[in-house]
């Protein structure tokens, strides 16, 4: 009963406290198409945090299970009956094992390809945050050292995918050595 409760709670703690980083993300691009984006970053995320947080929500629930069997003297009272340790430990070891052996799937067959799926939408998040800064005439630095400029844009949806046009594009990457700029007429960014 405590594992149920405390295994979602520390998975949404932790992935609450991971979705903060994309609050700067919200407020600077269009909403329409971006906090989609977010919903699935957000889900995606819990896998990881699941993997993490459900052997240490585990951990927690026998840790306090145990201590409330002992303060309420039931530990001594199965052992003035006869119960062995071994039979007390039985099903906090079996619970254990169905739960590491959850968490070991989640491990070598989901979170693999939830940070494949990640790393696609971070690289989506980042071009619409971008974006989402750029105003026609004026210089960006999305990241230290890399300043964008574009004379215009315009955006549209196309089968369900953001198409960015973008006129008069300046880029200059301070990065590394040597320095680059580069020019172009138009840009098409998706």
């Amino acid at each position: 009963g405590l594992l149920v409760i405390m295994a979602p709670s520390l998975c949404l703690f932790i992935a609450l406290l991971q979705a903060m980083r994309f609050l700067p993300l919200v407020a600077s691009a269009e909403s329409s198409i971006l906090l989609p984006k977010l919903a699935e970053v957000f889900g995606l995320l819990l896998i990881p945090i699941t993997v993490i947080a459900l052997p240490a929500a585990m951990v927690l629930t026998i840790m306090m299970t145990l201590a409330r069997l002992e303060n309420d003297g039931e530990l001594l009272a199965m052992k003035a009956c006869g119960t062995s340790p071994l039979r007390i430990a039985a099903m906090p070891i079996v619970v254990s094992l169905v739960v590491a052996t959850g968490a070991g799937a989640l491990s070598i067959f989901a979170e693999p390809l939830a940070y494949r799926r990640l790393e696609r939408q971070f690289g989506d998040l980042l071009v619409h945050a971008i974006l989402g800064r750029m105003r026609p005439g004026t210089f960006v630095e999305p990241t230290p050292g890399l300043t964008l400029r574009v004379e215009g844009r315009r955006g549209e949806e196309l089968q369900g995918v953001f198409v960015e046009e973008l006129q008069g594009v300046f880029v200059e990457d301070r990065r590394q050595e040597p320095l680059r700029r580069l020019f172009a007429e138009s840009a098409t960014l998706s």
